[in-house]
């Protein structure tokens, strides 16, 4: 590919229609990936890279906080783990400069008639929507990160499954303070498996209400990992979710235990048994007891003994890390909760 466009110098001035945001007029981010990949990205889908033999998926789509820009990422790429859809092209064919890469989207892309789309439809919308977005920047996994989830049982794989990443800089669009990017100097963690780019991000060493940043609702709630048994339990924050999925729980978690989503009766139905597994301080054990009225006869709610509040233990996470796997194990299996299979993957 390399003498296509016989082009060996970048110092080219590009002016007219043939440059990015003249392209980005006629065609999106995401039609000039789809060229490569055959279907359109999605923001932390994975998928195996098409930039070097890949068999694992890992790499995957973020926008970044600076420029909105919609970008490749691919922490096994040591040469560069981030790709626009211009630089994405130019490195998938091999093209030899910028303007060459400018060149091959406009006639192999736009000028082909699969891409063309009317104009009223195609004209790029610079304006941002006015819900507040959150946008970040992640990071690869580091040695502390390891050891903070491990605590819980909760391993590398497990994380890459649930679409859970570390984040070191955050944006916050259209918030009342107006627009905002902030780096993180604490630990932050983002869980991203929610539709339209929600995000809800966890900050473990933060204190009550400030420990969580969230763009999702009350229905926000993920059930494909769902098997078909009897039985249901429902928790109320992904690390209560992940240690109880990890000891063999068919088990999901609500945004938080006061919010109820709107298709719960939907969610529920094709259980036999819903069993409400919140914290057993007071606003677990009121919440519990207006969801399981809501469910109806078939759940039941169960709590850690009252008495383990003194030692800080209020959820599952919290006996798994203070008393261990076996003690949690123990009183599921004692409250009757079915164990149906372990879901554990080692990092």
């Amino acid at each position: 590919m390399n003498n296509l466009f016989n082009l060996q110098d970048d110092n080219i001035e590009v002016g007219g229609y043939i440059d990015k945001r003249s392209i980005l007029r006629k065609i999106t981010e995401e039609e000039i990936f789809k060229y490569v990949l055959k279907f359109e990205p999605k923001e932390f889908d994975y998928i195996c890279s098409p930039l070097r033999q890949d068999k694992h998926p890992g790499a995957f789509f973020q926008r970044s906080i600076y420029t909105n820009k919609l970008l490749f990422v691919d922490w096994a790429d040591s040469s560069n783990t981030h790709y626009d859809c211009f630089e994405f092209i130019k490195k998938y064919y091999n093209l030899p400069n910028f303007y060459s890469t400018l060149k091959f989207i406009e006639e192999n892309i736009v000028n082909n008639k699969e891409f063309k789309r009317d104009k009223e439809l195609t004209e790029r919308i610079d304006k941002q929507t006015k819900k507040v977005e959150i946008l970040i920047e992640t990071r690869s996994f580091n040695q502390t990160d390891g050891l903070f989830w491990s605590k819980y049982g909760i391993s590398r794989q497990n994380l890459k499954d649930d679409k859970v990443f570390a984040v070191s800089r955050m944006k916050i669009l259209n918030s009342r303070k107006g627009d905002r990017e902030i780096t993180l100097y604490t630990k932050c963690f983002a869980y991203t498996d929610f539709p339209e780019n929600r995000k809800k991000l966890y900050f473990p060493y933060r204190k009550g209400h400030k420990r969580f940043l969230s763009t999702c609702t009350k229905n926000d709630i993920i059930t494909k990992h769902l098997i078909d048994v009897s039985q249901l339990v429902i928790t109320k924050s992904y690390k209560d979710y992940r240690v109880l999925r990890n000891l063999g729980a068919n088990v999901i978690w609500f945004q938080n235990e006061g919010m109820f989503p709107d298709n719960l009766e939907e969610i529920t139905n094709r259980f036999e048994e819903v069993i409400v597994f919140f914290d057993n301080d007071r606003a677990g054990l009121d919440a519990a007891n207006r969801l399981t009225n809501l469910i109806g006869l078939k759940s039941r709610k169960i709590f850690l003994p009252i008495s383990l509040l003194e030692e800080g233990i209020k959820d599952s996470s919290d006996m798994y890390l203070h008393k261990g796997e076996e003690e949690l194990k123990s009183f599921l299996i004692k409250n009757k909760v079915i164990l149906y299979e372990t879901i554990r993957h080692n990092s």
